[in-house]
């Protein structure tokens, strides 16, 4: 992991804000530039992904915006093989982690 999740969660916020509210980028390009910003370190990895991708549908429901474009992406990394690899790479923090993501599902039923 690049950061702890709480970091990462915290980052996503702050880049939502920065490429979509203050730079007017639209809600797609400002996903692919928090994708951007991350996924040329070396130590990216599909649960940094993942991360990025759950807080962002999460902040993007609470602002009321269609997820329709990242939903494809997003269920492919929440698929139930890959939980066992975020557990071991987020150890303490992936009880926060799977919180937000059963939030997340809950939410996308209630759609």
């Amino acid at each position: 992991m690049i950061l702890t999740y709480p970091e990462l969660k915290d980052d996503v916020m702050d880049c939502f804000m920065m490429f979509h509210e203050d730079m007017n980028y639209p809600v797609k390009d400002s996903l692919y530039a928090i994708l951007g910003e991350s996924e040329h370190r070396p130590e990216f990895t599909q649960a940094n992904e993942c991360c990025i991708y759950v807080n962002y549908a999460l902040i993007m429901i609470d602002k009321n915006e269609n997820i329709d474009f990242m939903q494809q992406r997003l269920n492919e990394l929440l698929e139930e093989e890959h939980m066992q690899i975020y557990k071991e790479e987020l150890q303490d923090d992936f009880d926060e982690f799977n919180a937000d993501v059963l939030n997340l599902k809950v939410r996308l039923s209630q759609k």
